[in-house]
């Protein structure tokens, strides 16, 4: 009786793991050196602005009303530095951080670029940066795992 071979190749499982851990943090590595604060909330506020005016009504998932009323309640938080202090979203004001950083995200990635500047300034990056800067605050904040409706709306709006 001849010895059945495998028809799989051999594959060391952790060296599979561990190449795919370097091609991802080569990818964030490149995207990460634009990242870019949250400085205050006026900076916030023109990403909301950007968000209901170009995302919503494509996707029309929150209710607006209610929405900036939690904005309202949790805008304070927003800024980079002041969402540092939120340990994750195992409580009602990190999911609601995560929720609006989620948003806010979308709505700097939509921020309005005049041509002229954009070449000298590099606006768009920066406003690509700043998204990136949202996304880093949910994503952090995101390690708590609740099965909530704020949690899910965030999952949503980062894919």
């Amino acid at each position: 009786m001849v010895p059945r071979q495998s028809l799989e190749p051999a594959v060391d499982h952790d060296s599979v793991v561990q190449s795919g851990k370097a091609r991802q943090q080569e990818v964030f590595h490149g995207v990460r050196s634009h990242e870019r604060s949250c400085r205050d909330v006026d900076q916030a506020n023109d990403c909301l602005t950007a968000y209901f005016e170009n995302v919503h009504p494509f996707i029309p998932v929150l209710h607006r009303e209610a929405f900036y009323g939690l904005y309202r309640l949790y805008c304070h938080r927003v800024p980079t530095s002041a969402a540092r202090s939120i340990r994750d979203a195992s409580t009602l004001e990190g999911r609601a951080v995560t929720l609006i950083c989620s948003v806010l995200a979308l709505g700097a990635l939509t921020l309005a670029v005049d041509e002229k500047e954009e070449s000298n300034d590099g606006s768009a990056l920066a406003n690509f940066g700043l998204g990136l800067g949202f996304y880093a605050t949910c994503s952090r904040l995101s390690a708590y795992t609740h099965d909530n409706v704020e949690t899910m709306l965030t999952y949503f709006f980062m894919v």
